[in-house]
């Protein structure tokens, strides 16, 4: 086929395996008539072919053109009991056949499932260059072909989605990832379900990048510039790496909230039941958060609605002045015996806040757990 160009690797592992084809299909230079199923299997054939690409495919012989789709069907057979090498070596058969009849026609919609199949079968021998470029053309015919086909494309950005995050290119599983989303839910009856299936696939990713980001930015050295403290080199590398990952869309966050100050006016915003929500939150953090089991940690307000509010409605400033009450209320001794903060005292830890904290800006509030252990020996 025209518009495969493989790698030698790639080539090689088709042809290697091309005698795997059986020769279980008749002739497709026979003659013989087709029975009535054959016939209405050339019809289904034909009807899955938009109009306007259904002559050229009408005009091949009916006896090769079946036998080339139950090839075709063969190899997805082969996909799905996970014999991946009998079905790349079917799907190349069908490919080389196709590319006597078509000739220099590589941009035909007959390609779109194929090109899909054959890049399924190159991920898992690990050819991913190759698989990119198929699940890629065949978005390309997709678009060109049926741009109203909405669940058709939306299934293809969610496939292409899946070979750049193993490739760990994570700015193109992003943007793949919203496509599909944004074009899923652009269908007369959505699939809620595939929608939210897409979205928990998303912020995993963002997720990834995240831990990504902190990870390198603890291993990597970062050179101070002349005339800048430690803490302003710290706060410098910090805000590049948000304004980096920010415009190539794969930083969970909002990056105002890495800039924005409190304002005392919003406590007055918090009423009761915030208060207990986020309580119980804390409580749940404090419980089960991996970074509790540090001797200290620190959060802002936008990262602590990610990781425990995620569904709530209320805003991160919100939060912020709720968690603010909350430690001013715990290190208030008039506050000692009220029951709402009563059993966050009983955990060991002593609650506080900054806003000069080296890995943000200054004024940013950051909100700090240590171990009363730790405390203690300070």
């Amino acid at each position: 086929m025209g518009c495969i160009h493989s790698s030698t690797n790639d080539s090689n592992l088709l042809l290697s395996n091309s005698n795997i084809v059986d020769q279980n299909f008749p002739s497709s230079s026979s003659s013989s008539s087709l029975t009535i199923v054959e016939q209405i299997e050339v019809e289904k054939i034909l009807s899955a072919i938009p109009q306007h690409c259904r002559q050229t495919i009408a005009n091949f012989p009916s006896r090769q053109l079946l036998n080339i789709y139950q090839r075709h069907f063969l190899a997805k057979y082969y996909i799905g009991q996970e014999n991946f090498v009998c079905a790349i070596a079917h799907e190349y058969r069908v490919a080389k056949e196709l590319e006597v009849l078509m000739g220099n026609d590589e941009d035909h919609f007959i390609y779109i499932d194929i090109y899909n199949v054959m890049s399924k079968c190159l991920m898992k021998h690990n050819a991913i260059p190759t698989a990119t470029q198929l699940s890629r053309s065949a978005m390309a015919l997709l678009l060109k072909h049926t741009p109203m086909d909405q669940a058709a494309i939306s299934t293809q950005y969610a496939n292409l989605a899946v070979i750049y995050q193993v490739q760990k290119d994570w700015a193109n599983a992003n943007y793949c990832l919203k496509e599909a989303i944004n074009t899923a839910q652009k269908i007369d009856q959505p699939d809620h379900q595939y929608i939210q299936l897409l979205q928990k696939n998303l912020d995993l990713i963002k997720e990834q990048v995240v831990d990504e980001i902190f990870s390198t930015m603890t291993l990597t050295k970062v050179e101070q510039k002349p005339g800048e403290t430690e803490d302003q080199c710290r706060r410098r590398a910090m805000a590049e790496i948000i304004e980096f990952n920010a415009e190539h869309g794969t930083f969970p966050f909002d990056k105002f909230e890495f800039t924005r100050l409190p304002l005392k006016e919003t406590e007055s915003l918090v009423n009761d039941q915030i208060l207990n929500d986020v309580i119980l939150k804390l409580k749940t953090f404090l419980t089960k958060s991996p970074s509790s089991e540090s001797e200290e940690f620190n959060f802002i307000a936008v990262e602590f609605k990610h990781a425990q509010m995620k569904e709530t409605s209320l805003s991160p400033a919100i939060i912020e002045a709720a968690l603010t009450i909350i430690f001013d209320q715990i290190n208030n001794e008039k506050f000692s015996n009220d029951e709402k903060y009563a059993s966050l005292k009983q955990f060991p830890y002593s609650f506080s806040y900054t806003h000069d904290h080296f890995f943000h800006q200054l004024g940013v509030r950051v909100f700090l757990v240590k171990t009363k252990s730790k405390l203690s020996q300070k």
